[in-house]
Protein backbone atom coordinates (compact mmCIF):
# COMPACT_ATOMS: atom_id res chain seq x y z
CA UNK A 1 0.00 0.00 0.00
CA UNK A 2 2.85 2.77 0.92
CA UNK A 3 3.61 2.67 -3.55
CA UNK A 4 0.14 3.15 -3.82
CA UNK A 5 -0.09 6.38 -1.50
CA UNK A 6 3.48 7.31 -2.83
CA UNK A 7 1.41 7.19 -6.00
CA UNK A 8 -1.44 9.63 -5.13
CA UNK A 9 0.69 12.06 -3.10
CA UNK A 10 3.16 12.52 -6.08
CA UNK A 11 -0.20 13.00 -8.27
CA UNK A 12 -1.74 15.25 -5.85
CA UNK A 13 1.79 17.00 -5.47
CA UNK A 14 1.93 17.70 -9.54
CA UNK A 15 -1.68 19.01 -9.59
CA UNK A 16 -1.24 21.55 -7.23
CA UNK A 17 2.61 22.55 -8.27
CA UNK A 18 1.17 23.07 -11.80
CA UNK A 19 -1.05 25.88 -10.65
CA UNK A 20 1.96 28.46 -10.85
CA UNK A 21 0.06 31.56 -9.47
CA UNK A 22 -0.95 29.41 -6.53
CA UNK A 23 2.19 28.47 -5.71
CA UNK A 24 4.22 32.52 -6.39
CA UNK A 25 0.97 33.22 -4.32
CA UNK A 26 2.73 31.47 -1.50
CA UNK A 27 5.91 32.03 -1.94
CA UNK A 28 5.83 35.85 -2.20
CA UNK A 29 3.14 35.51 0.82
CA UNK A 30 4.85 33.83 3.40
CA UNK A 31 8.76 34.54 2.53
CA UNK A 32 8.41 38.48 2.03
CA UNK A 33 4.26 40.35 2.29
CA UNK A 34 3.97 38.97 6.24
CA UNK A 35 7.61 39.39 7.48
CA UNK A 36 7.42 42.57 5.56
CA UNK A 37 3.89 43.65 6.80
CA UNK A 38 5.16 42.89 10.56
CA UNK A 39 8.29 44.94 10.38
CA UNK A 40 6.62 47.60 8.60
CA UNK A 41 3.73 47.72 11.47
CA UNK A 42 6.62 47.78 14.30
CA UNK A 43 8.44 50.60 12.62
CA UNK A 44 5.84 52.73 11.44
CA UNK A 45 6.79 55.00 14.07
CA UNK A 46 10.28 55.48 12.66
CA UNK A 47 9.25 54.93 8.87
CA UNK A 48 6.58 57.78 9.24
CA UNK A 49 7.35 59.56 11.90
CA UNK A 50 5.40 60.57 15.33
CA UNK A 51 3.17 63.36 16.13
CA UNK A 52 4.97 65.94 17.17
CA UNK A 53 2.36 68.48 17.87
CA UNK A 54 2.55 70.88 20.58
CA UNK A 55 0.20 69.42 23.42
CA UNK A 56 -1.55 72.70 25.53
CA UNK A 57 -1.03 72.78 29.46
CA UNK A 58 -3.17 75.10 31.20
CA UNK A 59 -2.11 75.23 34.20
CA UNK A 60 -3.75 76.78 37.22
CA UNK A 61 -1.22 76.97 39.71
CA UNK A 62 0.29 80.32 41.45
CA UNK A 63 3.99 78.80 41.35
CA UNK A 64 6.54 80.04 38.81
CA UNK A 65 8.46 77.37 39.93
CA UNK A 66 5.98 74.98 38.11
CA UNK A 67 5.96 76.84 35.05
CA UNK A 68 10.16 76.60 34.86
CA UNK A 69 9.60 73.49 35.27
CA UNK A 70 7.35 72.69 32.18
CA UNK A 71 9.44 74.89 29.99
CA UNK A 72 12.38 71.90 30.44
CA UNK A 73 9.95 69.67 28.37
CA UNK A 74 9.69 69.74 24.79
CA UNK A 75 6.73 70.24 22.39
CA UNK A 76 4.46 72.11 24.96
CA UNK A 77 2.61 75.23 25.09
CA UNK A 78 2.28 76.72 28.63
CA UNK A 79 -0.85 78.77 29.15
CA UNK A 80 -1.60 80.66 32.85
CA UNK A 81 -5.51 81.10 34.32
CA UNK A 82 -5.22 84.43 32.80
CA UNK A 83 -4.97 82.58 29.42
CA UNK A 84 -8.73 80.75 29.71
CA UNK A 85 -9.78 82.61 26.94
CA UNK A 86 -7.24 81.43 23.99
CA UNK A 87 -7.95 78.89 22.05
CA UNK A 88 -6.81 75.90 23.57
CA UNK A 89 -5.88 72.41 20.76
CA UNK A 90 -7.51 69.54 21.78
CA UNK A 91 -6.14 67.39 23.57
CA UNK A 92 -4.81 69.12 26.51
CA UNK A 93 -3.75 68.97 30.14
CA UNK A 94 -4.63 71.15 33.08
CA UNK A 95 -2.96 71.36 36.01
CA UNK A 96 -4.17 71.79 39.47
CA UNK A 97 -3.03 71.84 43.12
CA UNK A 98 -5.26 71.04 45.66
CA UNK A 99 -3.12 71.29 49.23
CA UNK A 100 -0.31 69.52 48.69
CA UNK A 101 -1.09 67.26 45.62
CA UNK A 102 -0.40 68.58 41.76
CA UNK A 103 -3.44 67.15 40.00
CA UNK A 104 -2.49 66.65 36.02
CA UNK A 105 -6.32 66.78 34.33
CA UNK A 106 -6.31 64.94 30.63
CA UNK A 107 -7.36 62.15 28.67
CA UNK A 108 -5.34 59.03 29.19
CA UNK A 109 -6.11 57.26 26.51
CA UNK A 110 -4.73 59.69 23.97
CA UNK A 111 -1.24 58.87 22.83
CA UNK A 112 0.40 61.99 22.21
CA UNK A 113 -0.90 63.03 26.09
CA UNK A 114 0.22 59.70 27.33
CA UNK A 115 3.87 60.79 26.18
CA UNK A 116 4.43 64.37 27.29
CA UNK A 117 2.40 63.15 30.43
CA UNK A 118 5.57 60.89 31.30
CA UNK A 119 7.86 63.53 30.78
CA UNK A 120 5.82 65.86 33.57
CA UNK A 121 5.62 63.33 36.13
CA UNK A 122 9.37 63.21 35.30
CA UNK A 123 9.84 66.96 35.94
CA UNK A 124 8.09 66.88 38.95
CA UNK A 125 9.72 63.88 41.00
CA UNK A 126 13.19 65.49 39.87
CA UNK A 127 11.86 68.56 41.95
CA UNK A 128 10.39 66.75 44.41
CA UNK A 129 13.98 64.92 44.90
CA UNK A 130 15.28 68.55 44.81
CA UNK A 131 13.32 69.68 47.93
CA UNK A 132 13.80 66.79 50.04
CA UNK A 133 17.78 67.00 49.67
CA UNK A 134 17.35 70.65 50.29
CA UNK A 135 15.67 70.05 54.10
CA UNK A 136 17.95 67.33 54.71
CA UNK A 137 21.13 69.46 54.38
CA UNK A 138 18.47 71.70 56.62
CA UNK A 139 17.73 69.38 59.18
CA UNK A 140 22.07 68.65 59.21
CA UNK A 141 21.11 64.84 57.93
CA UNK A 142 22.88 63.03 55.20
CA UNK A 143 21.59 62.19 51.58
CA UNK A 144 20.55 59.03 51.80
CA UNK A 145 18.53 59.15 55.41
CA UNK A 146 15.50 58.84 53.76
CA UNK A 147 17.15 56.15 51.28
CA UNK A 148 18.97 52.82 53.40
CA UNK A 149 19.42 51.13 50.68
CA UNK A 150 18.24 50.57 46.69
CA UNK A 151 17.28 47.81 44.91
CA UNK A 152 18.29 47.30 41.47
CA UNK A 153 17.65 44.56 38.54
CA UNK A 154 20.63 43.24 36.37
CA UNK A 155 19.17 41.88 33.33
CA UNK A 156 21.25 39.09 33.02
CA UNK A 157 19.27 37.93 29.05
CA UNK A 158 21.77 38.51 26.78
CA UNK A 159 20.88 40.49 23.36
CA UNK A 160 19.98 36.69 21.62
CA UNK A 161 17.68 35.99 24.41
CA UNK A 162 15.70 39.42 23.79
CA UNK A 163 15.74 38.89 19.75
CA UNK A 164 14.37 35.66 20.06
CA UNK A 165 11.29 36.73 22.20
CA UNK A 166 10.34 39.01 20.22
CA UNK A 167 10.46 36.75 17.11
CA UNK A 168 8.72 33.82 20.01
CA UNK A 169 5.80 35.68 20.76
CA UNK A 170 4.02 36.84 17.06
CA UNK A 171 6.21 34.07 15.26
CA UNK A 172 4.27 31.21 15.91
CA UNK A 173 0.67 32.75 15.89
CA UNK A 174 1.43 33.90 12.37
CA UNK A 175 2.67 30.38 11.30
CA UNK A 176 -0.42 28.33 12.45
CA UNK A 177 -2.83 30.99 11.30
CA UNK A 178 -0.91 31.12 8.04
CA UNK A 179 -1.05 26.85 8.01
CA UNK A 180 -4.25 26.26 8.17
CA UNK A 181 -5.21 29.24 6.31
CA UNK A 182 -3.24 27.57 3.51
CA UNK A 183 -4.54 24.16 4.19
CA UNK A 184 -7.81 25.14 3.85
CA UNK A 185 -6.94 26.30 0.20
CA UNK A 186 -5.59 23.17 -0.71
CA UNK A 187 -9.21 21.93 -0.19
CA UNK A 188 -9.17 21.01 -4.02
CA UNK A 189 -7.03 17.92 -3.01
CA UNK A 190 -9.88 16.58 -0.86
CA UNK A 191 -12.78 18.02 -2.93
CA UNK A 192 -11.95 18.53 -6.71
CA UNK A 193 -12.65 15.16 -7.93
CA UNK A 194 -15.87 15.42 -6.29
CA UNK A 195 -16.65 18.53 -7.90
CA UNK A 196 -15.24 17.48 -11.52
CA UNK A 197 -16.82 14.28 -11.39
CA UNK A 198 -13.47 12.22 -12.13
CA UNK A 199 -13.25 10.58 -8.84
CA UNK A 200 -14.36 7.24 -10.37
CA UNK A 201 -11.38 6.99 -12.26
CA UNK A 202 -9.14 7.11 -8.96
CA UNK A 203 -11.46 4.72 -7.69
CA UNK A 204 -11.40 2.00 -9.49
CA UNK A 205 -7.22 2.00 -9.88
CA UNK A 206 -5.48 -0.27 -8.11
CA UNK A 207 -4.79 1.59 -5.10
CA UNK A 208 -7.26 1.24 -2.21
CA UNK A 209 -9.13 3.77 -0.70
CA UNK A 210 -6.89 3.88 2.48
CA UNK A 211 -3.99 4.75 0.09
CA UNK A 212 -5.77 7.44 -1.45
CA UNK A 213 -6.51 9.53 1.61
CA UNK A 214 -3.24 9.12 3.02
CA UNK A 215 -1.67 10.22 -0.34
CA UNK A 216 -4.05 13.53 -0.74
CA UNK A 217 -3.43 14.06 2.98
CA UNK A 218 0.11 14.03 2.71
CA UNK A 219 -0.28 16.15 0.10
CA UNK A 220 -2.20 19.04 1.34
CA UNK A 221 -0.14 18.86 4.27
CA UNK A 222 2.96 19.06 2.14
CA UNK A 223 1.32 22.53 1.01
CA UNK A 224 1.00 23.78 4.50
CA UNK A 225 4.30 22.94 5.50
CA UNK A 226 6.03 24.94 2.64
CA UNK A 227 4.32 28.06 3.98
CA UNK A 228 5.24 27.51 7.25
CA UNK A 229 9.07 27.34 6.78
CA UNK A 230 8.77 29.87 4.12
CA UNK A 231 7.53 32.07 6.54
CA UNK A 232 9.84 31.25 9.23
CA UNK A 233 12.57 32.12 7.15
CA UNK A 234 10.85 35.10 6.12
CA UNK A 235 10.71 36.74 9.61
CA UNK A 236 14.06 35.75 10.78
CA UNK A 237 15.60 37.19 7.58
CA UNK A 238 13.50 40.26 7.90
CA UNK A 239 14.56 40.75 11.69
CA UNK A 240 18.05 40.65 11.13
CA UNK A 241 18.11 42.99 8.40
CA UNK A 242 16.87 45.33 11.14
CA UNK A 243 12.70 45.09 9.59
CA UNK A 244 11.83 43.73 13.36
CA UNK A 245 7.86 43.19 14.45
CA UNK A 246 9.38 45.38 17.19
CA UNK A 247 11.11 48.65 16.74
CA UNK A 248 12.42 48.90 20.66
CA UNK A 249 15.16 46.12 20.09
CA UNK A 250 17.64 47.26 17.69
CA UNK A 251 20.41 45.78 15.99
CA UNK A 252 18.47 41.74 16.35
CA UNK A 253 20.93 39.10 15.16
CA UNK A 254 18.92 35.65 15.60
CA UNK A 255 19.99 32.27 14.37
CA UNK A 256 18.35 28.98 15.08
CA UNK A 257 20.03 25.70 16.20
CA UNK A 258 20.04 22.89 14.63
CA UNK A 259 18.09 21.32 17.84
CA UNK A 260 15.68 24.43 16.98
CA UNK A 261 15.32 23.80 13.74
CA UNK A 262 14.34 20.15 14.47
CA UNK A 263 11.77 20.86 17.37
CA UNK A 264 10.28 23.62 14.76
CA UNK A 265 10.43 20.97 12.02
CA UNK A 266 8.64 17.76 14.24
CA UNK A 267 6.22 20.58 15.41
CA UNK A 268 5.39 21.72 12.87
CA UNK A 269 4.70 18.18 10.98
CA UNK A 270 2.87 16.89 13.57
CA UNK A 271 0.22 19.80 13.28
CA UNK A 272 0.06 19.73 10.01
CA UNK A 273 -0.51 16.02 9.81
CA UNK A 274 -3.67 17.19 12.26
CA UNK A 275 -4.83 19.48 10.19
CA UNK A 276 -4.49 18.07 7.17
CA UNK A 277 -6.90 15.50 8.36
CA UNK A 278 -9.53 17.50 9.39
CA UNK A 279 -9.67 18.96 5.97
CA UNK A 280 -9.44 15.54 3.99
CA UNK A 281 -12.15 14.68 6.29
CA UNK A 282 -14.76 17.73 5.64
CA UNK A 283 -13.72 17.83 1.88
CA UNK A 284 -14.86 13.84 1.56
CA UNK A 285 -18.11 14.52 2.95
CA UNK A 286 -18.40 17.91 0.84
CA UNK A 287 -19.99 18.02 -2.39
CA UNK A 288 -18.34 20.85 -4.03
CA UNK A 289 -15.65 23.59 -2.62
CA UNK A 290 -18.56 26.20 -1.77
CA UNK A 291 -19.72 23.74 0.76
CA UNK A 292 -16.18 22.41 1.76
CA UNK A 293 -15.40 25.92 2.01
CA UNK A 294 -18.47 26.12 5.02
CA UNK A 295 -17.31 23.09 6.75
CA UNK A 296 -13.83 24.47 6.84
CA UNK A 297 -14.65 28.16 7.52
CA UNK A 298 -14.96 27.94 11.66
CA UNK A 299 -11.42 26.40 12.10
CA UNK A 300 -9.55 29.25 11.08
CA UNK A 301 -11.12 31.09 14.18
CA UNK A 302 -10.70 28.68 16.04
CA UNK A 303 -6.99 28.59 15.21
CA UNK A 304 -6.76 32.15 15.96
CA UNK A 305 -8.82 32.15 18.94
CA UNK A 306 -5.96 29.61 20.47
CA UNK A 307 -2.84 30.90 18.29
CA UNK A 308 -3.48 34.11 20.39
CA UNK A 309 -1.74 32.54 23.62
CA UNK A 310 1.41 32.37 21.73
CA UNK A 311 1.41 36.40 22.49
CA UNK A 312 0.59 36.09 26.55
CA UNK A 313 3.83 36.15 28.55
CA UNK A 314 2.12 33.97 30.99
CA UNK A 315 3.37 30.00 31.91
CA UNK A 316 1.04 27.20 31.36
CA UNK A 317 0.95 23.98 32.63
CA UNK A 318 2.00 20.88 31.19
CA UNK A 319 -1.32 19.07 30.29
CA UNK A 320 -2.42 22.92 28.77
CA UNK A 321 0.19 21.25 25.78
CA UNK A 322 -2.16 18.43 24.76
CA UNK A 323 -4.26 20.70 23.42
CA UNK A 324 -4.05 20.48 19.64
CA UNK A 325 -2.61 23.69 18.12
CA UNK A 326 -2.43 25.30 21.25
CA UNK A 327 0.25 23.35 22.26
CA UNK A 328 1.86 23.48 19.14
CA UNK A 329 2.09 26.93 19.16
CA UNK A 330 3.26 27.49 22.94
CA UNK A 331 6.10 24.35 21.94
CA UNK A 332 6.95 26.76 18.92
CA UNK A 333 7.83 29.68 21.53
CA UNK A 334 9.56 28.11 23.60
CA UNK A 335 11.88 26.61 20.69
CA UNK A 336 12.28 30.10 19.87
CA UNK A 337 13.59 30.49 23.65
CA UNK A 338 15.55 27.37 23.19
CA UNK A 339 13.68 26.48 26.27
CA UNK A 340 11.60 23.49 25.08
CA UNK A 341 11.61 19.74 27.26
CA UNK A 342 10.90 17.20 25.11
CA UNK A 343 7.71 16.26 27.06
CA UNK A 344 6.13 19.52 26.12
CA UNK A 345 7.17 18.66 22.93
CA UNK A 346 5.95 14.84 23.22
CA UNK A 347 2.13 16.19 24.50
CA UNK A 348 0.78 18.29 21.26
CA UNK A 349 2.82 15.57 18.91
CA UNK A 350 0.80 12.71 21.09
CA UNK A 351 -2.17 14.66 20.43
CA UNK A 352 -2.13 15.73 17.06
CA UNK A 353 -1.12 11.52 15.87
CA UNK A 354 -3.87 10.94 17.96
CA UNK A 355 -6.39 13.19 16.33
CA UNK A 356 -4.44 12.56 12.50
CA UNK A 357 -5.23 8.83 13.27
CA UNK A 358 -9.42 8.90 14.63
CA UNK A 359 -9.94 11.72 11.57
CA UNK A 360 -7.97 9.40 8.95
CA UNK A 361 -10.15 6.55 10.05
CA UNK A 362 -12.72 8.67 9.43
CA UNK A 363 -12.14 10.18 6.40
CA UNK A 364 -11.28 6.29 4.90
CA UNK A 365 -14.93 5.30 6.22
CA UNK A 366 -16.54 8.11 4.26
CA UNK A 367 -14.51 7.08 1.05
CA UNK A 368 -15.97 3.48 1.77
CA UNK A 369 -19.77 4.77 0.89
CA UNK A 370 -21.03 5.57 -2.47
CA UNK A 371 -23.46 7.34 -1.35
CA UNK A 372 -21.34 9.99 0.20
CA UNK A 373 -18.39 10.11 -2.54
CA UNK A 374 -21.24 10.38 -5.24
CA UNK A 375 -23.84 12.78 -4.03
CA UNK A 376 -25.00 15.46 -5.26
Amino acid sequence: MQSKTILVFSREIKVMFRDRRLIVGVLLVSLVLMPFLMGFIGNIDRMLGSDDTPVDVLVFVEDDRVFALLQKIENVRIFGSDDLMHDLKDPYFTITKDENIFKIHGDGTDPRLSRVLQEIRQEFESWKETLVLERLAQAGLPKDALSPFAVEFVDMADEGKESALVLGLLVPYLVIILLVANSIRAIYVAVGEKQDNTLASLLVSSAPRRAIVLGKSFAIMTFSILSSVLLITGMVLFANLGFSIDSSVSDINFSLSIGQIIELLINIISVSLFVSSIIMFLGTYARNSREAGIYTSPLIYITIILAVFSISRSTFSTKVYLVPILGNVLAMKDSFLNSLSWLNLLLPVASNLLLFSLLLWGSVKLYNKESVLFRS
